[in-house]
């Protein structure tokens, strides 16, 4: 993709509009002129001409920037879709590792978190259960006394 620098273009444009205000001042100070019949091959040749010129140039640089956004805006348009589809893929992996961690069937290292997980949930539970054993008793010790 040839692509030139934002400071190209602003010099081209400055140089448009420069030549466009030459090119009408020139033809609005020529025209009364030619309306009087003095040397109309003249004007013909010189304003009209410098005029006809400048906004050729003008719609020719219009149609090359529309190009080239439409090609750019087709480029992007096929990048941001393949980055989407490695997001759904990306997406679409991890619920499946997750998926395979909850039933246990995941690689050695989602073993290990698995094994982590299921050891913290027994360790918990003895807690509370030793807990619950420890407070029944002391308060079948207050009642019995």
């Amino acid at each position: 993709m040839n692509l030139s620098k934002p400071q190209d273009h602003k010099k081209k444009l400055n140089l448009l509009k420069f030549r466009w205000k030459r090119a009408t001042k020139n033809y609005i100070s020529e025209y009364p002129k030619y309306k009087m019949g003095f040397d109309p091959q003249r004007f013909r040749a010189g304003p009209l001409a410098n005029i006809t010129q400048t906004a050729g140039d003008i719609e020719l640089y219009k149609a090359q920037l529309t190009g080239t956004i439409n090609n750019l805006n087709k480029h992007l348009t096929k990048i941001d879709n393949e980055i989407n589809k490695l997001k759904k893929q990306y997406k679409n992996e991890k619920i499946k590792l997750t998926t395979q961690l909850g039933a246990n069937n995941a690689s050695d290292p989602f073993k290990t978190d698995k094994y982590n997980e299921n050891s913290k949930s027994y360790i918990f539970a003895s807690y509370y259960t030793i807990s619950l054993l420890t407070l029944t008793f002391f308060i079948y010790k207050q009642i019995k006394q």
